[in-house]
């Protein structure tokens, strides 16, 4: 499990992650699912390689979200 919160590394590690998997690596990532709960959102994804939809990683997000409905804290989970 990976903790990012707004002040504490979200913003560098989104355009890492792009730049590492989409840019340079060629993937592209799919949303299987989306959960929602008051103050709390889930989404499973799937990073499948850009010619292709075999999944060569799996994950799951949970976002707080604060009064605003921007993210407080990410909770990244690898599946695989």
């Amino acid at each position: 499990m990976r903790r990012s919160a707004l002040t504490g590394g979200l913003e560098q590690r989104v355009p890492g992650s792009h730049e590492k998997n989409v840019r340079d690596g060629g993937h592209r990532f799919k949303v299987s699912a989306v959960h929602a709960l008051q103050d709390a959102v889930m989404v499973d994804w799937n990073m499948v390689p850009g010619a292709g939809d075999a999944a060569v990683a799996a994950g799951r997000n949970v976002f707080i979200l604060d009064a605003n409905r921007r993210i407080l804290i990410d909770y990244q989970f690898i599946v695989s």
